[in-house]
Order: C-alpha cells, then structure tokens, then sequence
C-alpha cells in the first residue's frame, strides 16, 4: 500500500493561509453536516414519538369511549330499576312482589364507577411530551382531561 506524503508533513514547511483557510473550511463544514443531521434525527425522533403517543391516546379514548357508553347503560337501566321499585313501593302492600322489591332495591344501591384511560396522557404531561403536538390539540386535550375528571366525580 503506497503512503501518500502531504507537504505540511514534511520537516521545514510552512502552511499558507490558503492551506488554514482549506483546514478551517472542512472543519466547519463536517461540523454544519453533523448540527444539521443531528436536527433532522431529533427532528424524526420526535415525530415519531409524537406518533406513538397519538396511537396510544387514541386507544385510551375508544377506552374512555366504551367505559362511558358501560356507565350510561347502566345508569339507565338504574334509574329505570328505581322507577319501578318506587312504583311499587306506592301501590297497596299487598300488592308488592318481595323478591322483585329486593331485586330492585340491590340495583338500585349498585354502582357502576366509570373509569377513564388517563395514563398516556399523564405520562406525557409529567415527560414534558406535549411540546410534539400542536397548541390547539393541546387545548383540546386538557378540556377533555378537565371534563373526563368531572365525570370521574
């Protein structure tokens, strides 16, 4: 393999301002390369993060969505389980089923907690994951954690 001599190896020479300016130029240059592509990966990264939480988020509101839609049924057919046990309850006596009367009063003492997928979002205000979505969703986004608490309640 043949060794290729540079003139600033050899003993005596002196560098040119050119050969400075050539040395400064590629130094700058490979650092601006690295900056640049390093903001382009960072740049990948997050949108891919950004993407993976978006998934999950809206897995925890299809979640969040069939909870709800659980806790409304239930609360119907609560309500009109007390209907009826208050309508018998004002009839004659006499005229009471007990096993539907104790049927009725045990659903009507239930209850049926709606529980809601709030650890995505969770995870990424306490991660500072946010920033990769826009203003507006954000927004959006705490209305929905703000509203989901009340219901909670």
């Amino acid at each position: 393999m043949e060794v290729h001599h540079h003139r600033h190896h050899e003993p005596g020479h002196k560098k040119k301002l050119k050969d400075y300016l050539a040395e400064f130029l590629m130094l700058f240059l490979a650092v601006s390369a690295g900056f640049f592509a390093e903001n382009i990966r960072e740049h990948y990264v997050e949108h891919e993060r950004a993407q993976d939480f978006s998934g999950s988020l809206l897995s925890d509101m299809k979640a969040d969505t069939a909870a709800l839609a659980t806790a409304i049924a239930f609360s119907k057919t609560k309500i009109e389980t007390v209907d009826h046990f208050f309508a018998m309850v004002e009839q004659p006596r006499q005229n009471w089923k007990d096993t539907t009367l104790y049927s009725h009063a045990g659903i009507a003492i239930k209850v049926g907690p709606y529980e809601r997928a709030s650890d995505t979002y969770e995870q990424m205000k306490a991660s500072g994951s946010l920033r990769y979505l826009k203003h507006n969703l954000i927004n959006q986004l705490d209305d929905y954690d703000v509203q989901g608490k009340r219901v909670e309640m």
